[in-house]
């Protein structure tokens, strides 16, 4: 049996946790024996806990290393203002800056996280994100010869010395095509790499027929309102403001429309109380509500009309959407990044640019007004789902590059 010590640094729950726990639930345990370390305080650890599973925790600090006031002062000189105006002087700004700030941190965390290597003697490791992310792990994996599998979840741009480290990973995996492609196209060397979609395990969408009219009542939702969600962290790139046009264009004509925003923001920042004060103050007031972070996303799927996916930024994958498609929900989203590799226009769903709220509103508007539509694309959404985004074929898709590492 082979051990191997997944690591998520994540400091909230979000749809790493949620892949990598259906992953964790889904090893075959007479092949694989897993181990999950865990940020401290994250809520995830107790669920791991439910599954027999080992569970470690670090208290992994979530802000950037801050640079001293000596190098602070040097960074407003003259002389290093003059420097930047050169794309060498750039460069060597910022290949300076990453030594003096984030050097010392990656070194403290690779000696660390070497010495826990040696206590729990895993056959690999398994960091459940990109380089950015896991450097120091990374780095201290190697230091104790324990091959590295890189679960890469995101578009994060390599640096130098993330490029020094990526042809000595065991073996890649990228959760779309898309992220793949991106990687690949920066020249960044990799020894193996793999494409294996997230999945979603289908026996969690069967929900009890009382649980819509129980969860609209709970949220603030008419019964004969016509509610379309948006879920998913409530950061700018996922485009609330872009779903906050369309609903305000679609109200005058539709006002039986609603909006529901699932999710909820990183802490320390407050662009979700940005939005919350734009419905508040203006004509969305008592239209949009905002049901923060939900553990019941299959129910709360069923008990809205359609799914707005909004991003304004290249989505490395897209869990919602399959999410969606499971329970055969009519589905708008920007075509960029991972959707189209997941969604087909007109078949599946209807596909947008992103940013355009007006093209947004019109196919919302679709929507509403063509039961017929939403069916179709619905149905056709949910035999996609069966044939290729199932919980089983995403792990039995990493169980094999597992078999490559044997």
């Amino acid at each position: 049996m082979r051990r191997v010590l997944f690591v998520d640094k994540a400091p909230q729950m979000g749809g790493s946790l949620v892949s990598l726990y259906h992953l964790v639930r889904g090893l075959d345990r007479t092949r694989f024996e897993p181990i999950v370390l865990v940020a401290e305080g994250n809520p995830s650890s107790a669920r791991f806990s439910a599954l027999g599973v080992r569970v470690l925790t670090r208290p992994w600090a979530n802000t950037p290393p801050q640079a001293s006031p000596l190098l602070q002062g040097l960074t407003r000189t003259s002389a290093v203002r003059k420097l930047r105006d050169w794309e060498w002087g750039r460069r060597l700004y910022h290949s300076v800056g990453f030594l003096v700030k984030y050097l010392p941190r990656i070194l403290e965390r690779a000696e660390a996280f070497a010495n826990l290597l040696y206590d729990v003697r895993p056959d690999w490791v398994h960091v459940n994100d990109g380089i950015p992310f896991n450097r120091g792990e990374i780095l201290g994996a190697l230091w104790a010869r324990v091959p590295v599998v890189c679960h890469v979840r995101s578009f994060e741009p390599p640096t130098h010395f993330d490029r020094l480290l990526a042809p000595r990973i065991a073996a890649y995996i990228f959760i779309s095509h898309a992220i793949a492609d991106w990687i690949l196209g920066t020249g960044v060397r990799l020894r193996k790499w793999y494409v294996v979609h997230n999945g979603v395990d289908l026996g969690e969408f069967q929900i009890p027929a009382d649980a819509r009219p129980r969860l609209r009542a709970e949220l603030g939702l008419p019964n004969d309102a016509f509610v379309v969600a948006l879920l998913g962290r409530v950061v700018p790139w996922k485009g609330h403001e872009v779903f906050l046009d369309a609903m305000e264009r679609l109200i005058p004509s539709h006002p039986n429309l609603r909006g529901c925003i699932v999710g909820e923001g990183w802490r320390g920042h407050d662009f979700e109380q940005r939005l919350r004060a734009r419905v508040e103050s203006g004509p969305l007031k008592g239209r949009v509500v905002f049901a923060g972070f939900r553990p019941d996303v299959p129910a709360l799927l069923q008990a809205v009309d359609a799914l707005a996916h909004t991003s304004v930024e290249p989505e490395p994958f897209g869990r919602v959407i399959v999410e969606a498609m499971a329970v055969r929900l009519p589905i708008v989203a920007t075509a960029a990044g991972a959707v189209p590799e997941i969604l087909e226009d007109e078949r599946t769903s209807l596909l947008v640019p992103p940013g355009d709220a007006d093209r947004l509103a019109q196919a919302l508007e679709r929507l509403m007004r063509d039961p017929d539509l939403r069916r179709r694309l619905s149905d056709a959404a949910r035999q996609e789902v069966e044939a290729r985004f199932t919980v089983q074929q995403y792990v039995a898709g990493v169980q094999a590059v597992y078999e490559e590492l044997r």
